[in-house]
């Protein structure tokens, strides 16, 4: 539920409601290249262009240095 009231909020102004659009727009253009180019389902080629974005900064060499 708090998933829809941040977007719901997002919409709401129309800065956040232009990146949010934004990101909407570059996400589903990276899966539709990958849906055509290299034949995948929807399905991975999603989340092949979400999920990476959300590892960004987590290389394993630098993790003893934060822990």
């Amino acid at each position: 539920m708090h998933f829809f009231q941040t977007i719901l909020a997002f919409l709401k102004d129309s800065e956040d409601r232009e990146l949010l659009i934004t990101t909407i727009v570059i996400f589903r253009l990276g899966s539709t290249a990958y849906h055509y180019v290299e034949g995948w389902s929807w399905f991975n080629s999603f989340y092949f262009s979400v999920v990476p974005h959300g590892e960004k900064g987590k290389n394993p060499r630098y993790l003893d240095y934060y822990t």
